[in-house]
């Protein structure tokens, strides 16, 4: 198993927007391209971060997860809120246990 991790700072006048359209649009779009299995959605209080882990069962789906959603998604999220986004982080995981 696997972890797709997406952390973001977003602009404070934005967030609350931000947080639902990443529960009723992206988060749900991006899963249903079949190359992921779950997701979730959490809040670091500390560094006023939003992270959303999306399960993957394998290194293959992820990687056409990037060959042919990845840009469009993206791109979906920039479009609707295009100064909203201060820093985007992204990490990949093989979970262990």
């Amino acid at each position: 198993m696997f972890v797709y991790t997406v952390k973001l700072i977003i602009d404070k006048n934005s967030k609350d927007n931000f947080i639902s359209y990443l529960y009723k649009e992206h988060l749900p779009d991006v899963v249903n391209t079949g190359c992921f299995i779950d997701y979730s959605l959490e809040e670091d209080i500390e560094k006023d971060e939003l992270i959303a882990r999306y399960d993957c069962i394998s290194q293959e789906l992820f990687n056409k997860y990037l060959d042919e959603y990845a840009e469009r998604l993206r791109n979906d999220v920039i479009q609707k809120f295009p100064a909203s986004i201060l820093k985007a982080e992204r990490n990949f995981c093989k979970i262990i246990n």
